[in-house]
């Protein structure tokens, strides 16, 4: 047996040669298993009962891994098996997760404070807390509580409030806990335990919710349309959260019938005489769940190749300096780049439907394309100017700098997410054709931008321009994305789907070294499918 010494921390347990590419070895990506990566020595391997023990996860997760690749992607036809499906944590993605997720905290943390306790109003106060402080922090990290008066007690509003969104917040937490490699085996079947316990009570309340939403068709209040999507929003978040191939699409289909009621809530605002004022928590939590749909509804079309299913919505709602929706206080990036993203999907979707029909026009095709590039051109040169403006008030004050970093952030992540959208409208026009001047040119600049993030964990939140960017890389920049690759973070690799993102890059790659060329007209959702179909890269 070939046992490596100096490979990843997966292929000493499994005692086999590492090719010892980073930031994951191909030997992993290669069998869909989590790659440990090469930094210090992990508490598990402890040539004992723990080794022993994340031996035995491995092998299953091969096994898993192996079944998976050969009875294919199999779609379940029936509702009762989605249902099923959605109830049940998917054990091959629990395996993917098994990293030394901490969220930031001491190493002992959750051995000392989140042991899971025999009492339930306590282990739920435990698992709230823990999502609050933690998970929503990784999984929104460029919003800022201190931005707003209202800090983060709208969330703890509607937490508390709506039971769908609590028991899948909860779920979540349970999720994530299950993943402490400080935990024995019997405390993280605990923690799984609860996460499906907390996943069926969150699916059975958001059942009642929509239940009650159809009985009052005429008269809906935008109350209860809250409380139906908080929970599916949350239910996306832990397919998100997964990896991305569950099945988040069938409850985004579920929220597409609801959210038009809360965009109607938001214009109501602007006229004085619709009655008494909204309560103010109300609003804010309208605002955040709007902007968690627009986003995966946009970032989605990628991988899916179909039109945004809210694409009314987003020149109504994201026009103007003064929108009461703003992406970037969320997400970091601001809204006309999810509006030209949106543009350049829909345009995605109008080319392949000539095609189709064969009556692709490359006059028209270019045209279109023409006027997103112009639109997106002149955008970023307004960013960059403003960026510019932030760095020399920075120069001439500390204080100011302080007051004006969330402003710069933003300006740097909205021009990486541009740039990525040029380089997704080219490959829409032009076909996979990665050589080209212009896509290179943006190639660069998001490398550049990557490098001047001053926090690399944010590409955690970059998982849309990062793979974007990285699966039409030249050779020689392959180091550069896998370099960036190793600074993001174990936290962040547990949190969304950084991981998958990385994957579809080195498919990518290994198919240009071995010189098997994507078929002639492959398109984005061809590539973003190397893993599955219906990837999420939100």
């Amino acid at each position: 047996i070939i046992r490596s010494a100096t490979g990843c921390w997966t292929c000493r347990l499994r005692r086999k040669k590492c090719d010892e590419q980073q930031p994951f070895c191909q030997t992993c990506s290669t069998r869909e298993i989590v790659c440990y990566g090469y930094g210090p020595r992990p508490e598990w391997m402890d040539r004992g009962e723990n080794e022993r023990r994340a031996s035995e996860r491995l092998s299953r997760a091969i096994k898993m891994a192996t079944e998976r690749r050969r009875d294919g992607n199999k779609t379940a036809n029936m509702m009762g098996d989605v249902l099923e499906a959605s109830l049940v944590p998917n054990e091959f993605y629990d395996e993917q997760f098994q990293s030394d997720y901490n969220l930031d905290s001491p190493s002992n943390y959750h051995r000392r404070f989140l042991t899971p306790s025999t009492s339930s109003p306590t282990q739920e106060a435990t698992l709230l807390m823990h999502y609050l402080d933690n998970i929503f922090p990784a999984q929104f990290r460029f919003y800022d509580p201190s931005q707003s008066l209202q800090g983060r007690g709208w969330l703890f509003s509607l937490l508390t409030q709506t039971k769908p969104a609590y028991h899948a917040a909860l779920s979540l937490s349970a999720y994530y806990l299950s993943f402490s490699i400080s935990l024995d085996s019997v405390e993280r079947t605990i923690w799984r335990q609860e996460a499906v316990r907390h996943r069926v009570q969150a699916l059975k309340y958001l059942q009642e919710s929509i239940e009650t939403l159809n009985r009052r068709v005429e008269s809906t209040k935008v109350e209860d349309a809250v409380e139906a999507l908080a929970g599916i929003a949350l239910l996306i978040c832990f397919e998100w959260s997964r990896g991305g191939l569950g099945n988040w699409q069938l409850h985004f289909q579920a929220a597409s019938t609801l959210l038009p009621i809360l965009t109607n809530f938001l214009e109501t605002l602007e006229s004085p005489s619709e009655g008494p004022a909204k309560p103010v928590h109300l609003t804010t939590t309208v605002q955040v769940l709007i902007v968690v749909f627009l986003r995966f509804d946009a970032l989605s079309c990628i991988s899916t190749g179909r039109q945004p299913i809210f694409k009314d919505n987003y020149l109504r709602l994201l026009e103007g300096p003064n929108s009461k929706i703003q992406m970037q206080a969320l997400v970091g990036c601001k809204n006309w780049v999810f509006r030209l993203i949106v543009d350049t999907a829909v345009l995605d979707d109008w080319k392949r439907k000539a095609q189709d029909e064969g009556k692709l026009s490359m006059k028209e095709l270019t045209g279109k394309a023409a006027h997103i590039e112009l639109r997106l051109k002149r955008e970023i040169d307004r960013n960059l100017a403003l960026i510019e403006g932030l760095e020399q008030t920075a120069a001439l004050s500390d204080e100011g700098m302080v007051r004006e970093e969330h402003s710069y952030i933003s300006g740097q992540v909205t021009n990486v997410f541009a740039y990525a959208t040029l380089i997704y409208l080219h490959v829409v026009v032009s076909g996979w054709n990665t050589e080209l001047a212009e896509v290179q040119e943006n190639v660069a600049r998001v490398i550049l931008s990557f490098k001047s993030l001053p926090d690399k964990r944010m590409l955690g939140d970059l998982t849309w321009p990062f793979c974007i960017t990285g699966c039409v890389a030249r050779r020689e920049d392959k180091e550069i994305f896998r370099n960036l690759g190793t600074q993001v973070g174990s936290d962040v690799l547990g949190v969304g789907n950084f991981r998958k993102a990385f994957q579809i890059m080195e498919r990518c790659w290994s198919k240009r070294d071995e010189l098997l060329v994507l078929r002639k007209g492959s398109e984005w959702k061809d590539v973003m499918a190397l893993l599955g179909p219906g990837l999420v890269l939100a």
